[in-house]
This record gives C-alpha cells, sequence and structure tokens, in this order.
C-alpha cells in the first residue's frame, strides 16, 4: 500500500460475509482475500489518492453501502485517519476543479 493511496479496513464481526459482495463490487478480488483481511485487519479497499472524481465517488457509495449493512471501518491516508465528510468534501472540490478547467477549455469563462 502507497502513501499516495486511500486505505479502508472493515472491522471484523458477525456480518463479515454481508460485507463481502459490497467490496467485491468494488475491486474483484477473491472471497477468501477479502475475509482473510478483513479477520486480519488489513485494508480490503486502497484507492488511488489521485484527481480521479468517478473513483472517489465509487468509493463513497460502497462506503455508504457498507455503512447501510452495518460495517464499521476504519479509512486513512497518510496514515492519517480520513473521515467520511472528508472524502464528500474532496470529491466536491475536485467537482469544482473539473467545471472550471471545462469552462476554461471552452472558453466559457467569465
Amino acid at each position: 500500500m502507497s502513501l499516495d493511496e486511500i486505505a479502508v479496513k472493515v472491522m471484523h464481526d458477525e456480518n463479515m460475509f454481508k460485507y463481502i459482495p459490497i467490496i467485491r463490487r468494488y475491486k474483484h478480488t477473491s472471497i477468501d482475500i477479502i475475509k482473510y483481511k478483513i479477520e486480519n485487519q488489513e485494508p480490503v479497499i486502497t484507492c488511488p489518492y489521485e484527481h480521479s472524481q468517478k473513483e472517489l465517488i465509487k468509493l463513497y457509495q460502497t462506503l455508504i453501502e457498507l455503512i447501510d449493512n452495518g460495517a464499521q471501518f476504519e479509512m486513512t491516508y497518510k496514515n492519517k485517519q480520513l473521515h467520511l465528510d472528508s472524502l464528500k468534501r474532496m470529491i466536491s472540490i475536485y467537482s469544482i476543479q473539473l467545471h472550471k478547467s471545462d469552462e476554461e477549455r471552452l472558453g466559457t469563462k467569465e
């Protein structure tokens, strides 16, 4: 795992098998590997911290689905805890940047 990645550890509990299909939709990893990583408190999801709004939105949606199914998780970036609200703000910032970039490229910026 790189420091330039957002890493998500899902806490092990009795509902672990409900979380596996959700994680697999995000990242096509084998069930055994996901199970092992959850049981050993290793990151089951990593997402490059690039200016990829699409990937961050996919991560956010996956985390919301995990929460809706009772999962607890720990998300970190550069060894610091990252909260869901912070991820949501990052998505909003990228959206604003992309909009400005499009306006500049198309010559529609006032």
